[in-house]
């Protein structure tokens, strides 16, 4: 018989595979694993966060101070893009860390390195962690980063690394 938190994981696993099917800004975009590296083979796919095309964005231009440092930023577009790639290179894994950092280039920088502390062993409860997962998913929609979330919250309560004992 399957566990209620295994059959929980499971339909996790199906809606955000659903969630995977469905079109984002770079599903109008074909590129394949000719097209890599995107920045030398299709510049035109890529522009910074802020819109601006990837060839403006130059070292003299920030020196000059026509372009501003956070232009250097990569996009979740860039992202999104280099994860299709990855997918036609049979690099699955690749593909969804690719995806995950798309999804946290909407999080501000403290905020994530609040939630890189959380997540060292120890650190949280398996509450503070199922919040967080929460926050990323309705706040900054942020759907795989949630499940790795929720996924660590498992995996720490299963090895006994929860803040204050909490075992399985």
């Amino acid at each position: 018989m399957i566990s209620e938190e295994t059959l929980k994981t499971i339909i996790r696993q199906v809606m955000d595979e659903m969630q995977c099917n469905q079109k984002t800004d770079s599903d109008s975009a074909e590129v394949s694993i000719a097209d890599y590296p995107l920045g030398e083979k299709r510049p035109e796919l890529l522009q910074t966060p802020k819109g601006r095309p990837f060839k403006e964005v130059t070292f003299d231009g920030m020196l000059k101070g026509s372009v501003a440092p956070e232009e250097f930023r990569i996009s979740p577009l860039t992202l999104e893009l280099q994860a299709k790639i990855a997918l036609e290179a049979k690099r699955p894994c690749f593909a969804n860390n690719l995806q995950r950092a798309a999804e946290m280039t909407q999080i501000p920088d403290q905020r994530l390195l609040e939630i890189y502390e959380a997540l060292r062993p120890r650190r949280s409860t398996e509450d503070e962690l199922l919040k967080m997962a929460e926050e990323l998913e309705n706040v900054y929609h942020a759907k795989k980063c949630a499940e790795w979330v929720r996924e660590a919250a498992d995996v720490y309560k299963q090895r006994g690394l929860l803040r204050n004992g909490e075992l399985v």
